[in-house]
C-alpha cells in the first residue's frame, strides 16, 4: 500500500491555509483511491498541524510501504532541500523497509507558467492602459542562490510567451527587491504575485502597490496563481503520475 502525502507550506493566514486546503481537497476529488491501495492526506511544513513526521506516521501505522511528498512549493530553496528530508530522516532509519519520494517544485511547470501568462493577459483585458508595461514577477525569495537562478529562469520563461519585459524581483534573500525595482521603471508597471496562496507575502506586495500609487506610480497587481485551473491540473497530474519524484536516502 501506498501513500501521498500533499505538503503546504503552513501560515499564520487562515485564507491561505484555507485555499491550500481547498486546492488539495479538488485534487484529492479527481485521484482513484477506490482499490484502497493510495492513502491520500494533507500536511505541512510549519505552523499548522499536522506535521509531515506525524502524517507520516499515521501512514506507516497504516501499513504504508511507499510514502509520495507532493509538495506545494514553487522553488527548491531551503524546505525543499533540508526541511523536508530533515523530517524524513528519522523515520527513514526507523523504518528501513519503507520508501520515501520527494516530489519536484512546481515554479518552472508548464501548467504554472501558463496560469501566470494568463493572470497577466487579464490584467490586460481590464486594463488596456498597460498594453506595454513591463511585468515584475514577485516571490517570496530565499537565501538559496540556486533557487533564484530557477526564479529568473521562469521569468525568461514567461517573458518568452508574453513577448514584454518579465523583471524578476522578491520580498527577501537574492536578487533585487521588489522596491528597487520598481524605482528603476519609470512607468506603468504590473506586478505579478508568483505565489501560490493569499498570505502575509501578498499583504507586503499590496502594500508596496499601494504606497507606489500613492506617489503617483501607475501600477496594478494581478492575481496569484492557486485559484487557476491549471494549477489544480499540474498538481493532480503530479499526484496521480508520480513522475520525477526523488527517492530520499538517508546521507
Amino acid at each position: 500500500m501506498k501513500a501521498l502525502l500533499l505538503v503546504g507550506h503552513g501560515t499564520r493566514d487562515d485564507v491561505g491555509n484555507d485555499e491550500f486546503v481547498a486546492l488539495t481537497e479538488r485534487v484529492t476529488a479527481r485521484l482513484d483511491t477506490r482499490d484502497g491501495e493510495l492513502r491520500v492526506s494533507r500536511c505541512f511544513l510549519e505552523l499548522r498541524a499536522p506535521l509531515i513526521k506525524a502524517a507520516a506516521q499515521v501512514q506507516l501505522d497504516a501499513g504504508c510501504r511507499a510514502i509520495y511528498l507532493s509538495v506545494y512549493v514553487l522553488f527548491a530553496a531551503g524546505h525543499l532541500k533540508h526541511d523536508i528530508p530533515g523530517a524524513l530522516h528519522t523515520l527513514a532509519a526507523r523504518y528501513g523497509d519503507v520508501s520515501f519520494y520527494i516530489g519536484p517544485p512546481a515554479g518552472n511547470a508548464e501548467e504554472l507558467l501558463q496560469a501566470a501568462a494568463l493572470r497577466v493577459q487579464d490584467v490586460l483585458f481590464y486594463h488596456p492602459a498597460y498594453v506595454d508595461a513591463p511585468v515584475l514577477f514577485v516571490v517570496r525569495g530565499s537565501s538559496d542562490q540556486a533557487a533564484w537562478e530557477d526564479v529568473r529562469r521562469a521569468s525568461r520563461a514567461l517573458s518568452d510567451r508574453l513577448s514584454r519585459p518579465v523583471l524578476p524581483c522578491s520580498i527577501v534573500g537574492v536578487g533585487p527587491r521588489l522596491k528597487d525595482v520598481l524605482r528603476s521603471t519609470r512607468n506603468a508597471a504590473i506586478l505579478l504575485p508568483y505565489l501560490l496562496f493569499t498570505g502575509f507575502v501578498l499583504r507586503e506586495i499590496q502594500a508596496v502597490c499601494l504606497d507606489a500609487k500613492r506617489e503617483g506610480r501607475l501600477l496594478v497587481c494581478a492575481d496569484p496563481l492557486g485559484r487557476h485551473p491549471l494549477v489544480e491540473d499540474f498538481f493532480y497530474h503530479q499526484a496521480n503520475q508520480r513522475a520525477n519524484f526523488m527517492k530520499y536516502a538517508i546521507e
